[in-house]
C-alpha cells in the first residue's frame, strides 16, 4: 500500500486527513477520500449507502464512525452485508473510529466510512 492516508486529527465537523481538511461526511478507501458522502436517511446507515463504493473491491475491515455522540445508527442489513461478504466491520463514535482507522490503516485492507458531525 503506497502512502496510506491518515487521519490527523477528528473535531465535530472537521476530519484533517494527510494534510486536507473535510467539513462533510466522508468514505476513505483504497488511498482515497470520497467526500461528500450522503446517506439516504441521514442518520441511518443502510447497505445501499456503502454498496456502490465497494462493488469490486472490498476491503477486509470497514470502520464505520458514527458521529461525535453517535447519533448514526447502523441498519441491521449492513452487518449482514458485512458478514456475507467476508468484511470485519467496527462501529463506534467518530473520534474513537479515526484512531482504530489509523491503527489498522498500517496492517490490512481498511476502509472508513465517517459521520463527522452528532
Amino acid at each position: 500500500m503506497n502512502n496510506p492516508l491518515i487521519i490527523e486529527s477528528y473535531r465535530f465537523g472537521r476530519m484533517r486527513i494527510s494534510g486536507e481538511i473535510y467539513n462533510r461526511d466522508l468514505i476513505i478507501r483504497s488511498n482515497r477520500v470520497i467526500c461528500p458522502w450522503q446517506r439516504l436517511k441521514g442518520h441511518l446507515l443502510q447497505v445501499a449507502d456503502l454498496e456502490p463504493y465497494f462493488e469490486e473491491d472490498k476491503p477486509h475491515i470497514l470502520i464505520v464512525g458514527t458521529g461525535k455522540f453517535g447519533v448514526m445508527k447502523v441498519h441491521e442489513t449492513v452487518r449482514k452485508w458485512c458478514g456475507g461478504n467476508g468484511i470485519k466491520l467496527i462501529t463506534c463514535k467518530t473520534v474513537e473510529a479515526a484512531d482504530k482507522f489509523n491503527m489498522f490503516q498500517k496492517q490490512e485492507q481498511v476502509a472508513g466510512a465517517f459521520h463527522i458531525n452528532c
